[in-house]
Formats: C-alpha cells, structure tokens, sequence
C-alpha cells in the first residue's frame, strides 16, 4: 500500500493538539507551528515527512516573504495575504497528480468534500493525533529493539575479530590502511532486521466512521 500524501490543516491540527491558546500572545503563533513541526517530525518516518505539506494562513507568516519552506522533508507553505490555507488546500487537491493518494487532515468539511470530490481521503485533526499517539509505543519498541540490534552487531563483529585476528594488532592493520570492517567474517547467517515502521500497514484499528482506512498511513 503506497503511503499516502499528507496535506495538513496546519492550524487546525494546532488546536486539535492543544498547542496554542484562544488568543496567543506576541510570538505565540510561531511558537506554536514550531511544537507542531517537532511533534510530527517525531511521530511520521523520514519517507512519511517528505510526502507531507503543511498549510497554514498568512497571519503571522514568517518575515521576508518566503511563502513555501522546507522543515525536515516537510512543506511548510503559508497562504498569499488576499487568500487562505482552506484555498490553497483546496487548490493542491485540485491540481494534485496522484488524487486517490491523497489524506487531508482537517476537521473542515469543506477540506473533506474537496478531497472526496478527487477520490482522495480525509481525516478529522483530532482522530490524526489520536493514531498517531496510539502507534507511539509500537515506535518505541521497534526503536529500542533496533538498538539492540545494533549492540549485537557490534558484539558479535569483535568476537569474530578476537576469534580471527587475535594476534594481530588493531594498530599494525591501520597502519597498512586496510579496512578492519572488511576482515570481519561473522560466522552464520545474517540476523534479522527489526520491522520496519515506514508504512505502518499491519496496524489496523476500529476507529470513527469516515472513509479513513489508518492502515493506510
């Protein structure tokens, strides 16, 4: 299953995430966008981030004008100041070359009717964040089991080393400018990589009623 492009209701999701208050003050919209970069930063893989575009409206963009950014593979684009972010939403829907791939998230009907129209796919803001906070423990196993993995790697890459080469010195090898990696000759086959988190598929959850397959993220 192709992971999906995200096109994301940036304030929208910020409420939903409880990131800003009713009436922030000086500096709180730019403090806000920045919590929600990092939490999705954390919570979407690397392949996931640069499928994303964030949207948000032109109050309180950023200085000199630049209205399409990059943050960690991320769009981050901000509306012209005679539009807004549910336009320009509207407008990458619209002229979007792979339209059933699409999952806006937005808790706006509007967003959702526009993504339904191209045969693409919506989700509410709030059952978003909901997923995502459901899948965190899943993320934190695999990324615990990677580094144990790793920790194995490397024990088992210096007994071979000892058992192979123990009487030849780390420092007479480098001297020669040999690889030491490439002497290394673990015995028996290679272990498993821990599961992957990239496409999330084999997660599948009973969620609200919407035409929002999770497993799809």
């Amino acid at each position: 299953m192709p992971t999906p492009f995200l096109i994301v209701d940036g304030y929208n999701l910020v409420h939903a995430a409880g990131l800003m208050r009713k009436k922030p003050g000086p500096g709180g919209l730019e403090r806000a966008r920045e919590k929600l970069f990092a939490r999705l930063t954390a919570d979407l893989s690397e392949k996931q981030r640069g499928r994303t575009t964030i949207v948000f409206d032109a109050h309180h963009s950023p200085p000199g004008g630049n209205r399409e950014q990059k943050h960690e593979g991320m769009t981050i684009v901000y509306a012209e100041p005679e539009s807004d972010a549910d336009t320009v939403i509207e407008e990458l829907i619209a002229e979007h070359s792979a339209p059933k791939q699409i999952l806006v998230v937005s808790g706006d009907r509007r967003l959702q009717d526009a993504a339904k129209r191209r045969k693409g796919k919506s989700v509410g803001s709030e059952r978003f964040l909901k997923e995502l906070a459901r899948r965190q423990p899943e993320r934190d196993r695999a990324a615990e089991a990677k580094a144990r993995m790793e920790t194995q790697l490397d024990a088992a890459e210096t007994e071979a080393w000892l058992a192979e080469f123990g009487d030849v010195k780390v420092e007479d090898v480098a001297a020669e400018g040999l690889p030491i990696g490439d002497l290394v000759k673990p015995d028996g086959p290679a272990p498993e990589k821990p599961p992957g988190l990239d496409e999330w598929e084999s997660l599948v959850d009973e969620m609200e009623d919407d035409d929002w397959d999770p497993s799809s993220l």
